[in-house]
Formats: C-alpha cells, structure tokens, sequence
C-alpha cells in the first residue's frame, strides 16, 4: 500500500481519528466473541468491514486502501457456520490482522503530517518539473529569496523526482542535455532551511 492520498479538501488530523475509532470497534468485535453465536460473530465482523470500506472510502483516494480489507480470509468467513471449527479464533485473528494494518496506515499518516505541518515562520515551496528541467538544481537555486522568508521547506513530489528520471534516460539516449542527468542533486531536504539555499 504505497498511495495514501487523502481526498481534497480532507484532513490528515480527521483521517487519524476516524482509524482510530475503527481499530477500537474491531477490538471490541475481536474480543466479544464469546457469549454469542458464531453467525452473530461474523455478522459483526462483516459489518464492521463494510463500515470501515464506506470510510476509508470517504477519506483515501487510492482504492488498494480498501480493496485490501477484502482478504481470501474474509471470502472464508462469509462462509462461517455453527459447524465451522474453532470459529471465533478465525474471526478474531482476521480482525486483528486488520487492526493492525489500520494502525500502520494511521502511523504513515502521522508521519506525513509531521513533514508538511509547517512551524509558523516557515513557508513549503512545491517546485514542478520544469523548474529543474530547463534552470538550475535545487541546491543553486535562492530559494529563500524566491519566497521572501527567512525560512522554506522544499518538497519535491515523487511525480516530479519520477519525470526527471525520464528526462535523464532520454538525454543520455539521445545525447540532449537535461538538468536531471545526476540523481544525487534531487535528494530534497525534509526540514526547514534557513541560510544555504538563500
């Protein structure tokens, strides 16, 4: 699960709490299987899976989000009955293999907004390919001066790192000359900079 693009205008601060509320109700459903009938169990469980695709439909752009919670497991559990042995172990670990990968994906999101919530004196410049394609590399570029502050956080989108690459194969292959001919210079920085790249 590499894309976890929220949807436009959705926040990373909303995202997180709406994973969290998911993983404590499949806790609960992964807890309470005993006292109830196993169909009950697997009733909960699907619902619960259904809840969480409308959500996470709600939130990510990027479809593997939830088309990942439908496992070759979760098609056997559909299946579940009275007779199926062992039952509220099967149910059990499914939901809590899926706990687990909502909180890896809570993790990646808490991570990304560590990098793009911004301290207030610092402004995030997002340069596109052409930038770098026809002018200078990031690090002979006054950057500081461009957006007349005293402190920046350059991102660079692996779409522009990925366009760049192409633009390097092209110009060793047909001998034109292109401003990503080395991948070291593109390595963007992932703090705020003051001085340098003033």
């Amino acid at each position: 699960m590499d894309d976890i693009r929220l949807h436009m205008g959705m926040s990373v601060t909303a995202a997180l709490d709406t994973l969290k509320n998911l993983t404590l109700h499949g806790g609960n459903i992964a807890a309470g299987g005993g006292g109830v009938a196993p169909e009950r169990h697997r009733d909960e469980y699907l619902a619960w899976v259904e809840t969480a695709e409308v959500q996470l439909r709600s939130l990510f752009a990027a479809r593997d989000v939830w088309h990942e919670l439908y496992t070759e497991r979760y098609w056997h559990l559909r299946e579940l009955a009275t007779d199926t042995p062992r039952p509220y172990p099967l149910v059990d670990m499914e939901a809590r293999w899926k706990i687990e990968r909502l909180d890896r994906l809570a993790e990646r999101l808490r991570q990304s907004q560590q990098l793009f919530d911004l301290p207030a004196d610092c402004v995030a410049v997002v340069p596109d390919t052409n930038v770098f394609a026809h002018y200078r590399r990031f690090n002979e570029i006054r950057w500081l001066d461009l957006a007349g502050v005293q402190t920046v956080r350059l991102i660079i989108p692996l779409l522009v790192l990925d366009e760049l690459d192409e633009l390097s194969y092209k110009s060793r292959s047909g001998g034109e000359r292109s401003g990503s001919s080395s991948a070291s210079p593109w390595q963007a920085p992932r703090r705020c900079t003051t001085g340098g790249l003033g």
